[in-house]
């Protein structure tokens, strides 16, 4: 309450006898004492009028302003095909943590497991003039046996470019020009370079979860943002629906680096 008010108050409980004025942070309570009150019509018949106390209370302007503000919040977020507030765009944060799943496959792609697999290679990328492609697109990729891949070039021209991409791709291999196609020998694993494998896995499952908690952290932010626009039981139920969300792909991770260690290992 602010100081003008109080003096008035004051000043109203000095000047109308018997009420007093007491004031405690937003609140005023206007006491009446115990006084003498004319109770029929003779002039002489009176009695004495007990205590009695009631409370006055005013809202400060900020209290007022930030209801304002919470109900204007509340109308700025989108609704949902049943009318409900939707708080963050699950679907935007689901599309993007897809990305990063799909990322992360074409990764486990490339990772040698010491079987022919024409998608170790597939993805290696082939500069001809100032064109860049993948290998894919610029030759076709098959396997001829357990350990060994054919690339065929569709345009016999490249196939010494083709040769340096495939063998500074940093995969280990050693491909070699025969005729018009291109012979890769695929190595088998040793313990040595299985161990070697499985830790760059783990350090790519690691650093995907990282990008996953990222976008689970900015979903929350903006879920922090909107709290007040709704009820706590509302908002609760928001925060479980991006933590699932976040759970599902981080379960993705984990299934896909399995795999991968499986087929390693076999």
């Amino acid at each position: 309450m602010s100081i003008a008010k109080s003096n008035a108050f004051l000043k109203l409980s000095r000047m109308v006898n018997p009420f007093s004025a007491t004031f405690s942070n937003s609140k005023v309570y206007i006491t009446s004492k115990p006084y003498f009150a004319n109770v029929g019509s003779n002039s002489r018949s009176f009695r004495i009028m007990p205590q009695s106390q009631i409370l006055l209370r005013f809202y400060s302007k900020k209290a007022k302003e930030n209801k304002a503000q919470v109900k204007q919040l509340a109308k700025d977020i989108k609704k949902d095909d049943d009318g409900n507030l939707e708080l963050v765009d699950l679907e935007k944060y689901e599309e993007k943590m897809s990305k990063v799943i799909a990322y992360l496959s074409n990764e486990l792609l490339s990772v040698r497991s010491g079987r022919a697999n024409p998608n170790l290679i597939s993805s290696i990328h082939f500069v001809s003039g100032n064109k860049k492609q993948t290998l894919e697109q610029v030759a076709s990729i098959s396997v001829k046996d357990a350990q060994t891949l054919i690339v065929v070039p569709f345009d016999d021209s490249t196939s010494t470019e083709i040769e340096k991409a495939i063998r500074n791709s940093g995969l280990g291999l050693n491909p070699q020009v025969s005729g018009n196609s291109i012979r890769v020998p695929i190595p088998r694993q040793t313990k040595e370079s299985r161990d070697k494998v499985a830790k760059s896995l783990t350090q790519l499952s690691e650093s995907t979860k990282v990008q996953l908690r990222k976008l689970r952290q900015d979903a929350n932010k903006k879920l922090k943002s909107k709290e007040k626009a709704v009820s706590k039981d509302y908002f609760k139920q928001w925060e479980a629906d991006v933590d699932e969300l976040s759970t599902k792909y981080i379960e993705k991770i984990d299934t896909a680096v399995k795999q991968k260690l499986k087929e390693i290992e076999n």
